[in-house]
């Protein structure tokens, strides 16, 4: 006996045009019904909104409210973020220039590398003053050492400079005029 072996049966054009079309309309439903969702909702949010909006706020304010015992006054008082902070040394080729002729505001400075130190910020002395609406306190920087320093970082030379202020003295004179002092809040 002879097996006789049938080609497999291929879609018809009709089978395979009634795929199209249920596959399409899969999509379209879904379509439909995301829509609706989207729009329902849209529209909860709308009429919700004011609720919403009131609860967020009261949970925001509750912790950023800046009050004597409240946890925005806490964490304004000590904050929990430290600061990394690189100072550089500049090795200043022509400081002499620079203090003594005013028309050369031209630097020639080399860049070192940086010293990485922390920067922790605490406020002290707070006082609540016209019925909690007004404040008045102190504030202390504390600088600890950052990272590993290299002895090449320890044996270099070099100042501290304010490059505005150096700029600024170059330009104007050797000594500042009042009206620098004024503009820094009398802080320079």
């Amino acid at each position: 006996m002879e097996q006789s072996t049938s080609p497999p049966a291929t879609p018809t054009n009709e089978t395979k045009g009634q795929r199209e079309m249920r596959s399409f309309l899969v999509r379209v439903i879904w379509k439909i019904l995301l829509v609706c969702f989207l729009f329902a909702f849209v529209i909860l949010f709308v009429l919700k909104w004011p609720d919403c909006q009131r609860w967020v706020h009261g949970k925001a304010l509750e912790k950023i409210r800046l009050a004597p015992m409240s946890l925005g006054n806490t964490s304004w008082t000590i904050p929990p973020a430290t600061t990394t902070r690189a100072y550089r040394l500049f090795d200043i080729k022509n400081y002499m220039t620079i203090m003594t002729d005013m028309k050369s505001p031209l630097m020639e400075f080399r860049e070192t590398e940086p010293f990485l130190f922390k920067l922790a910020i605490k406020k002290n002395n707070v006082e609540w003053l016209d019925n909690n609406t007004k404040i008045h306190y102190s504030v202390e920087r504390f600088f600890t050492r950052h990272g590993e320093y290299s002895k090449a970082l320890l044996d270099q030379q070099g100042a501290f400079i304010d490059i505005l202020r150096v700029m600024f003295r170059t330009k104007y004179g050797r000594v500042a005029d009042s009206v620098f002092y004024m503009l820094g809040g009398n802080n320079a």
